[in-house]
C-alpha cells in the first residue's frame, strides 16, 4: 500500500499558461532559430490558405478552431442552426486540408 502523506496535490494556481509560449516546446525546451522560422512560415501559409477559402469557411474555422467556441455558440454567431454549423465546419476542415495540400 503506497502512503501519499507527504505528496503535493496539483494546484491550479501552481500552473502555468501556454498561451504566449511560442518560443518554447511542451517539454520545456527552446526552440531553436529555424524550428521558430519554419513555425511562422507555416502560421503564415495557414492564415494565407485560410483567406482564400469562402467567407462561411473562414469564419467557422477562426471561431471554432482559433476561439475555440462551442458548435452552439458558433450557431449564434453566424445565424445558424447547430446542426449547419457542424456540417459547415466539417466541409471547411476538408477544403483547408485539400487547399494544404495544394500548396504543399
Amino acid at each position: 500500500m503506497r502512503r501519499s502523506y507527504h505528496r503535493i496535490r496539483r494546484d491550479i494556481k501552481r500552473e502555468d499558461s501556454l498561451e504566449g509560449a511560442e518560443a518554447t516546446n511542451l517539454t520545456g525546451q527552446q526552440l531553436t532559430p529555424q524550428q521558430l522560422l519554419i513555425h511562422r512560415e507555416n502560421k503564415e501559409q495557414l492564415e494565407k490558405i485560410i483567406g482564400n477559402l469562402s467567407v462561411d469557411y473562414a469564419t467557422i474555422i477562426e471561431l471554432r478552431g482559433v476561439k475555440e467556441l462551442s458548435f452552439a455558440e458558433v450557431a449564434e454567431a453566424m445565424g445558424r442552426s447547430v446542426n449547419a454549423v457542424t456540417k459547415l465546419w466539417q466541409r471547411a476542415l476538408v477544403r483547408l486540408a485539400e487547399e494544404m495540400e495544394n500548396q504543399g
